[in-house]
């Protein structure tokens, strides 16, 4: 009983939007609010790509493109960065499953 409402209470803070509207709530500098910006925008597109038109170069592209605004930011200890490369592997994970885990355990 005890597990499953940790187990609810988890999977909500865990929900990638939920987390990184949550990173807007602080004051952030101009690049970590394009990663922020870039990152959500990822998320509507996999989405998009992968649900409804079932295009899914369309979806590497994204993330491709998020993954070089990924290599163009500074700060890698900035909360902005790390939400993003987590939500990177997230959605990365049905198509390049060991390299998600990779990315994950980083």
């Amino acid at each position: 009983s005890s597990s499953s409402s940790s187990s609810s209470s988890s999977s909500s803070s865990s929900s990638p939007m939920l987390r990184l509207q949550a990173l807007t709530e602080g004051e952030l500098g101009s690049q970590a609010e394009s990663l922020l910006l870039r990152t959500v925008d990822t998320v509507d597109r996999v989405t998009m790509a992968c649900e409804q038109t079932r295009a899914f170069n369309t979806a590497i592209a994204a993330l491709m493109e998020l993954s070089n605004a990924l290599g163009a930011y500074e700060d890698e200890h900035c909360p902005v960065y790390r939400e993003s490369v987590r939500v990177m592997a997230l959605l990365m994970a049905p198509f390049a499953p060991h390299a998600a885990a990779e990315m994950w355990e980083r």
